[in-house]
């Protein structure tokens, strides 16, 4: 992360969404046509409605969150505390650039424990467990 005003300069502008960091994280939980859950820190999250309750939230096409709202349009969403920063990183891997398999569902490689939602099928994450960071 660029500290310096020269740094700044020389930040690529495909990167210039990351001086705006840190940001309120979301967690958003997906599920696909085979019933698997996703995790994904998401900051773009807003209300447009309050009768009925609606939010709106910002998610890249090509990653997996995208791809399971579209074959299965629901969704909860879980608000960490700040303790939780560790699983939070491990759950934004790509956008952190840690190198998890695509393959490792990314709620249990954070350690995010799950409870059911009353209204939707993708569960909402609670008591998350700590995570170790040494990656050896």
């Amino acid at each position: 992360m660029p500290t310096t005003p020269h740094e700044l300069m020389q930040l690529q502008q495909k990167e210039y969404h990351r001086v705006m960091s840190p940001r309120i994280v979301y967690l958003v939980v997906t599920v696909d046509a085979e019933r698997e859950f996703d995790v994904a820190p998401i900051s773009n999250v807003t209300s447009v409605s309050t009768e009925p309750q609606r939010i709106v939230a910002a998610v890249y096409k090509e990653w997996r969150t995208c791809k399971n709202l579209l074959s299965t349009p629901e969704f909860s969403i879980s608000i960490p505390s700040a303790d939780k920063l560790t699983p939070v990183w491990l759950a934004a891997h790509r956008y952190a650039k840690i190198s998890i398999p695509e393959s490792w569902p990314k709620i249990d490689v954070a350690g995010f424990s799950r409870m059911p939602a009353t209204s939707v099928p993708t569960p909402l994450l609670f008591k998350m467990r700590t995570v170790s960071s040494d990656t050896r």
